[in-house]
């Protein structure tokens, strides 16, 4: 309940965790832990594979392991309340900048010190910017 208190969210009660690894500028992938209210749900985890070209960039590998993810979120089963995102204020600018036409209300998080997201529970109305 502090989180959700915190974040001034009615409820919580899925997060969805993202994080891109790459080795040496290679081999890119992109993970995403989910939670429920009973803890991690290990058989939801996904593992998205970067294309070599966008290897080494944070920014793109995120944008690509996302717009992939979105795709799935009209399912109400799948859409999370909360998605983390493990960056700083670049990696969680760029995701405030995505469409969240197919969300509900979310918050992002990024391990950018004191740092979440200014629209808290108001990105699912953020028209897109593209």
């Amino acid at each position: 309940g502090e989180l959700k208190n915190s974040l001034g969210m009615k409820d919580l009660n899925k997060i969805e965790a993202y994080d891109i690894s790459h080795l040496y500028q290679d081999h890119a992938v992109a993970s995403c832990i989910v939670y429920s209210k009973k803890g991690a749900n290990k058989d939801k985890y996904r593992l998205f594979n970067i294309p070599k070209d966008l290897a080494g960039n944070n920014i793109g590998s995120l944008e690509h392991a996302l717009k992939r993810r979105l795709k799935y979120y009209e399912d109400k089963e799948i859409k999370p309340d909360l998605l983390l995102i493990d960056g700083g204020k670049t990696q969680l600018k760029f995701v405030n900048r995505l469409s969240w036409s197919r969300l509900r209300a979310l918050a992002s998080i990024s391990n950018a010190r004191n740092f979440v997201s200014p629209q808290n529970t108001a990105l699912a109305e953020q028209k897109p910017t593209n």
